[in-house]
């Protein structure tokens, strides 16, 4: 349940937490497992913790299933 805005870059083996929000244009180089937070710039810093209380509890009928990475 992230957010990601356009044009972000987010680098291979980077974690993000539940209701994280990637601001515009921003290269996230280190991981953000707790969630919850405002990310963004180059290299993304926190900009704003987001209270846990206050987030609209939302769940997709389809569930995410992850990434299957495919190795040569």
């Amino acid at each position: 349940y992230c957010w990601i805005a356009m044009n972000s870059v987010i680098v291979d083996g980077v974690t993000l937490g539940d209701h994280t929000i990637v601001a515009a244009n921003s290269v996230v180089t280190k991981s953000f497992p707790e969630g919850y937070c405002i990310i963004g710039g180059n290299p993304a810093k926190l900009i704003k913790k987001i209270d846990k209380e206050k987030v609209v509890k939302y769940e997709n009928k389809y569930k995410y299933r992850g990434f299957n990475r495919v190795k040569d």
